[in-house]
């Protein structure tokens, strides 16, 4: 909420939402589109897309924007959670290692047709990805008693 925030924060905001715009849409271009859409021959099993860098072979050049677009806002997600609390050399490491290798291999999971998660079911990336995190939680209720009402509702 930038109402909270105070004037140098702003600014500090600003300043690291450019610099994952810029630095990420280079990255992206680079190997970032191809760690996530480009085919998987078998050799990462799934895990991740090892070819089409530098955009070799893509011709929808606004599927690429709309996807860079989805990594800069988990960028920018990334931004609000570690407000203040980062210098920026490492701000832009975390910010760099997201845009090359998580949101990459978590897009190539689910929305690459080489994904290891992409058929879960055929019914689009959405029940994929609701499918993917109520096994997560369901893992995470059967671990714990469930007389503890208070973790309960926490996780439900």
């Amino acid at each position: 909420f930038p109402s909270a925030w105070q004037a140098s924060s702003v600014q500090n905001v600003l300043m690291k939402n450019l610099l994952d715009v810029s630095v990420s849409g280079i990255v992206y271009v680079v190997c970032g589109y191809a760690f996530e859409y480009g085919d998987d021959p078998g050799a990462w099993n799934g895990f991740i897309g090892t070819r089409q860098f530098f955009l070799d072979g893509v011709c929808d050049y606004a599927f690429v924007m709309i996807s860079w677009a989805f990594l800069t806002t988990a960028g920018t997600i990334f931004t609000g959670c570690v407000l203040g609390r980062m210098r920026l050399h490492a701000y832009m490491f975390c910010s760099l290692f997201l845009a090359v290798f998580v949101y990459p291999a978590v897009g190539h999971w689910f929305w690459s047709p080489y994904g290891w998660l992409y058929n879960i079911t055929a019914n689009g990336p959405s029940p994929r990805v609701h499918a993917f995190v109520v096994r997560v939680l369901h893992r995470v209720r059967v671990a714990f008693p469930q007389h503890n009402t208070r973790f309960g509702f926490t996780v439900c």
